[in-house]
């Protein structure tokens, strides 16, 4: 799950609302429809990514809608591209993490003085053109593919109890530094096992 937060409204120069500070989210700003930095938008170093957050259509109280401004209004837009994102890197059996969405979103998005404006188009492409900033910080050259019931060269598994090995074919994904099995669809690998890495 990747955490999207607005950056909040207060004009810093030097900082971001809480949560959007964690390292484990991604902090969105907020530019105008000329892409200049909103000047109430917050911004600096924790800052990730901007998106349009003046003058935008949404719904307000009493059931219509109106124009809204804020990062709350732009933050909307990041969330929107990241499922995409994950939509797309998904049925290209790719994995997905924080960091690599957000390695996306800045090398992919249009200028903004120090910082990007989200680019969906280009965030898109990016990933199915096989672009390395959807690819995983967590693991070394992951294989994205699922393992066939023989398992790759790179990984031997061998479980302490006697298992089915070839309906690992349906539950796991094998690659260098690398082994998930997933128990919920394949509960009787949920267990004990010995993994071996060759390099």
């Amino acid at each position: 799950i990747v955490n999207v937060f607005a950056s909040g409204n207060n004009g810093y120069q030097n900082g971001v609302s809480y949560p959007s500070c964690s390292l484990y989210s991604i902090s969105v700003g907020a530019t105008d429809k000329s892409d200049n930095i909103a000047g109430f938008s917050n911004r600096g170093s924790k800052l990730d990514v901007f998106a349009p957050g003046v003058g935008i259509n949404s719904t307000i109280r009493g059931g219509s809608y109106g124009a809204l401004t804020g990062t709350s209004m732009a933050t909307p837009f990041v969330s929107g591209t990241i499922a995409l994102l994950k939509q797309v890197a998904k049925a290209q059996q790719n994995i997905t993490t924080v960091n690599g969405t957000r390695q996306t979103l800045q090398t992919t998005g249009v200028s903004v003085s120090n910082w990007r404006r989200v680019d969906v188009l280009n965030s898109v492409q990016n990933i199915l053109q096989g672009g390395s900033s959807n690819k995983t910080n967590d693991s070394s050259d992951i294989v994205n593919r699922y393992a066939s019931p023989k398992i790759t060269p790179d990984v031997e598994i061998e479980f302490n109890e006697s298992v089915n090995k070839t309906r690992l074919e349906n539950c796991g994904r094998f690659g260098k530094n690398l082994a998930e099995i997933n128990s919920s669809l394949c509960p009787e690998f949920n267990k004990s096992a010995i993994i071996t890495f060759f390099n």
